[in-house]
């Protein structure tokens, strides 16, 4: 068995055990998302061999150069460090943060650009800053406790509320698992601002169907007394938090408030399984102010970047302007 493959079995197991990685870094998730190249992981280990820290990284080929990058529909992995119970004083902590993501980044592979973001438990970004990153703060927001649904209800912008308010007297919203009616209503969302979706229906059905049998997802839709459609959210879980990972809107139909009361509708969900709703974003001006809306704790998460490669970085560079 070779060292990766290694290191893969190892994760593997510290998935199955591990409460607080998310679902994003889930090997499960990184099988079926990482469809155009291969995912590996970085560890770090203790003196007696046991696992204090990880990064999963997903390797794969831009414009034929090797590139290390987000999957799709994955806002960002953990980099999770297990601190020994012993380090009280916050210098020591420090210490052995350090020491962890130094060996975590030293293991990396050499690759002409590297993109990743990691989760809100990451706030030093400190070792990457020393071994030539870039970082980025990217932002989402998040209702941290959902045990009082009336308190929840009445922190949202009062705007909000009257959405919802309208939207329940013109439509209902239902759950299924009808994932190309989702996939359709969000190809919608795409092309009406002129963006083009970076994933198939065959990558979205492959996804759906493994988290339709880990029971970690819901998808919502809202629909009219005709049953037409005007809007649809599409949620996943992990032990911790519930996460809006997408949503659709069909502009020639949608009712006003039909986004707001699909995402009242999963939050009340959520709140039977999980402590945390999570917006996943999104950074995009016309979008922020609704999420922001719902009162959630704004949360930023650091995006880290690097170039190896001069050819690659104005190839890059070109493309964007």
């Amino acid at each position: 068995m070779t060292a990766q493959h290694k290191y893969k079995s190892i994760y593997r197991n510290l998935c199955e055990n591990e409460k607080a990685l998310s679902i994003f870094s889930q090997d499960w998730w990184l099988d079926t998302v990482c469809d155009q190249g291969d995912w590996n992981v970085c560890l770090s280990f203790d003196k007696g061999g046991k696992v204090t820290g990880s990064l999963p990284f997903y390797l794969t080929k831009y414009k034929g150069f090797k590139v290390i990058q987000m999957p799709k529909l994955t806002p960002f992995h953990d980099l999770w460090i297990r601190y020994p119970h012993n380090l009280q004083q916050q210098n020591r902590r420090y210490a052995f943060e350090k020491k962890t993501m130094n060996s975590l980044i030293d293991q990396l592979p050499k690759v002409a650009f590297l993109s990743q973001s990691y989760s809100y438990t990451l706030t030093n970004w400190l070792p990457f800053f020393w071994q030539g990153f870039d970082q980025k703060t990217f932002y989402s927001y998040r209702i941290m406790d959902l045990t009082d649904m009336k308190g929840v209800y009445s922190n949202f912008k009062s705007s909000i509320r009257n959405k919802i308010k309208i939207a329940q007297q013109h439509l209902e919203v239902v759950s299924n698992d009808d994932i190309e009616l989702f996939y359709h209503i969000n190809q919608l969302s795409f092309e009406r601002q002129g963006i083009k979706m970076n994933r198939s229906l065959d990558f979205v059905k492959k996804l759906d169907n493994v988290l339709k049998s880990k029971n970690a997802r819901e998808i919502y839709f809202a629909n009219d007394e005709k049953g037409q459609t005007h809007a649809a959210v599409y949620v996943v879980y992990d032990q911790l938090s519930a996460y809006k990972l997408a949503t659709g809107v069909d502009k020639s139909k949608a009712a006003q408030g039909a986004v707001q009361l699909l995402i009242w509708t999963a939050i009340q969900a959520a709140a039977k399984q999980v402590n945390c709703f999570d917006f996943a974003g999104s950074m995009m001006h016309g979008i922020e102010p609704m999420f922001s809306g719902f009162d959630g704790t704004q949360s930023p998460y650091f995006n880290i970047q690097k170039s190896g490669n001069k050819v690659f970085s104005l190839l890059n560079l070109l493309r964007k302007k």
